[in-house]
This record gives C-alpha cells, structure tokens and sequence, in this order.
C-alpha cells in the first residue's frame, strides 16, 4: 500500500459534480454538487493525450485525494466527472492508483479543460 499524502500539503478545496447522462446534443449532464476538501490540485502536471474522440488534448492539472485524510470519507470518482477548483472547471480524463501496487491510498485525477 502506498504511503500516505502529508496532511501539511492536502490543503486545497474543489467541488465534484458526477456524471448522471448526457443531453439531447450528446453533452454530460451532472448531478449534485459533492464539496471535496483536504486535496490537493496542481497545475504542474503536463500530458499530451488522444481522447476516446479522436482529439489531442493536454492535461491542464491533477487533483490528490487520500482515501484516509481527505473528506467526504469513502468518495468515488467517474470520468468524465467534473471538478471545479479556483474558479475553473476541469473534466476527469483518468483516474489512477499511483503506487501501482492496488493497495490504494489516495487516488491521482488527471484534469483536462472543460469545454
């Protein structure tokens, strides 16, 4: 099982809002707002990806939760869910376990801009 992330860097608040379909144009439609706390977002974090589409994006973030520290306890997430922090609103393109070992401590979001 993975380590812990520190409590002194899971200082950061987002919203999550799950997919619940789509829209008669195709589009995702989302459920009620979940208010995540004791995560941690980064900017920092560069990928050049192909989506299922067909188009190149680039992740534009990642958002940290521990499943011991962060809160609400026990929160899932799906992509194509969106998450909200400082304003802008990103869609969830993966959803990893970053030890690798499947003992998961926290989970690894990888953001890209929502259109």
């Amino acid at each position: 099982m993975s380590a812990p992330i520190s409590e002194i860097i899971l200082t950061h608040s987002a919203d999550y809002y799950p997919v619940t379909g789509l829209d008669a144009r195709g589009k995702p439609t989302y459920g009620t707002k979940v208010s995540l706390s004791a995560v941690r977002f980064t900017s920092k974090i560069k990928q050049n990806v192909m989506i299922a589409t067909g188009e190149q994006k680039n992740d534009k973030g990642a958002l940290y939760f521990d499943s011991s520290i962060s809160r609400p306890s026990g929160q899932t997430f799906e992509k194509n869910g969106k998450i909200v922090y400082g304003g802008a609103s990103y869609l969830i393109r993966e959803i990893s376990d970053p030890s690798g070992d499947g003992g998961v401590h926290h989970v690894r979001l990888a953001l890209i801009g929502a259109s």
